[in-house]
């Protein structure tokens, strides 16, 4: 975001320079134009009065330029010629840079359209895939094919899918709120552990297999701790960081909600055994589209934008998000921190 800045920033400056330097050279060749025309008249002047000289019989003698005269008109020419010069260098320099940055917007714009190609072929593929399940569902249970012991069993898994494309619409139209920068946040204090209970809870009743896949483990003192937060974009950042964990947590994954009390700050940290990643790329995760991974490794569908999402929502309440892993095959961790821990 800083280099778009810049970017526009060195353009604009540019563009401010050229029109300045072509205001310049307009004037500047206006007063050239005046000169050389008031230099023909004095010529045209001192000829007439020459003739008129020379018919009256008058004898007229050669006028010799004066040292100091001479010099001066060097000194100007001199001036002139190295004033022009550098001026002429310049306005190339600018061409040149605005045609740096033309190219480079062009590049840009070529590759934000390509992402945007992307994106909305992974939102479609996201949001097919949870439709089709629900579709055929729906058609094997109106044509009665469904089993009554197994109904239950297909209806949470239904659910499932709604959930899992609820959620892909609620990220386009959150990353359409943060762009337009319309994506506020109240802070209040949000009482953790009643919260942290009825996430893991919604959580859970999808879990149909195995429901502790995600558990939460307090290394916290105070039970009735409270954060400075927006509860529901705090809920928002959860469900990004937990889907991300199931993600990429291996073939069974098993999702931790961790909360700890680090020099006196209150941690809420999502962990995984998963792939993990290496620990360099830990900054570029939150990048919009970005994959940690090699294509051909590990084939994971989804928009992309979940954990820009998180860390823009965080940045909005004040808090901090970061990324950690041991290394490729060891597991994530995701820790978002708030401000000293409070207690009701």
């Amino acid at each position: 975001m800083r280099h778009r800045i810049w970017y526009h920033v060195v353009f604009a400056a540019a563009l401010v320079t050229l029109i300045v330097l072509a205001s310049w050279w307009t004037i500047f060749h206006n007063r050239a134009l005046g000169t050389e025309r008031e230099l023909k008249l004095v010529k045209l002047q001192r000829d007439s009065l020459v003739a008129q000289c020379e018919s009256a019989g008058i004898a007229t003698a050669p006028a010799l330029p004066q040292p100091e005269k001479l010099a001066e008109i060097e000194r100007k020419a001199r001036r002139r010629h190295v004033m022009v010069m550098g001026e002429a260098t310049l306005l190339f320099a600018l061409i040149g840079v605005c045609v740096v940055m033309l190219y480079r917007l062009v590049s840009l714009e070529r590759r934000y359209r390509r992402r945007v190609e992307e994106f909305v072929e992974s939102v479609t593929h996201e949001m097919k895939t949870p439709l089709a399940g629900i579709k055929s569902l729906l058609e094997s249970t109106a044509a009665g094919k469904v089993p009554g012991a197994q109904q239950r069993e297909l209806s949470m898994l239904a659910l499932r899918e709604a959930e899992r494309l609820e959620h892909s619409v609620e990220n386009c139209l959150m990353v359409g709120r943060i762009r337009l920068g319309g994506a506020d946040v109240a802070i209040e204090a949000v009482p953790l552990r009643e919260l942290l209970d009825r996430f893991t809870e919604h959580r859970r009743r999808y879990l149909i297999d195995d429901p502790s896949m995600i558990e939460v483990a307090w290394e916290l003192a105070a039970a009735e701790t409270t954060v400075p937060a927006d509860p529901r974009a705090l809920v928002a950042i959860l469900e990004n960081l937990v889907d991300n964990a199931f993600k990429y947590g291996g073939d069974r994954p098993q999702v931790t909600v961790r909360v700890s009390a680090p020099d006196g700050r209150v941690a809420v940290a999502v962990e995984d055994r998963g792939v993990g990643f290496r620990p360099e790329e830990a900054a570029a995760l939150f990048a919009p589209h970005h994959r940690a991974l090699d294509r051909g490794a590990v084939v994971v569908h989804g928009s992309g934008l979940g954990l820009s999402i998180a860390l823009a929502l965080a940045s909005r309440m004040g808090a901090e998000l970061a990324a950690a892993s041991d290394g490729p095959g060891k597991g994530s961790r995701f820790t978002l921190t708030f401000g000293a821990a409070g207690a009701r």
